[in-house]
């Protein structure tokens, strides 16, 4: 069975919780992201997505308007418990951490898609 290591994005767009709404808003432009995760000292705070970013002042600090109190996944959780969640909660990413809740991948939409592209392309 896959779990999250096996799907995981290690490339993550990241950023202070002390950042500004700009900062946010050049990363997630420079890298074609729509989610960046907010860390506090390697810690996992929070989310941003780009939605978050359409009625905010720009000099406004990311911990302002954040999503806090996350859903995680860990890097050995099962793609389908990880899929079930993310369909019940609503969600398109899941940051993904290790024990002491630091940073290690995210899992989103497009990796679940990618690999149920490559099942069915096996069938």
């Amino acid at each position: 069975m896959k779990v999250a290591r096996d799907l995981m994005t290690t490339t993550v767009c990241k950023l202070n919780k002390t950042e500004t709404a700009e900062k946010a808003f050049l990363l997630l432009k420079e890298h074609n992201f729509h989610h960046l995760v907010v860390v506090n000292n390697k810690k996992v705070v929070g989310m941003v997505s780009t939605f978050d970013l359409l009625d905010v002042e720009k000099t406004q600090k990311v911990e302002a308007f954040m999503h806090k109190g996350i859903l995680v996944a860990v890097a050995n959780e099962p793609v389908d418990r990880l899929v079930e969640t993310m369909i019940k909660k609503k969600i398109s990413a899941l940051p993904v951490v290790n024990l002491d809740r630091e940073l290690e991948g995210i899992i989103t939409q497009t990796d679940i898609l990618k690999y149920v592209s490559g099942i069915l392309k096996a069938i």
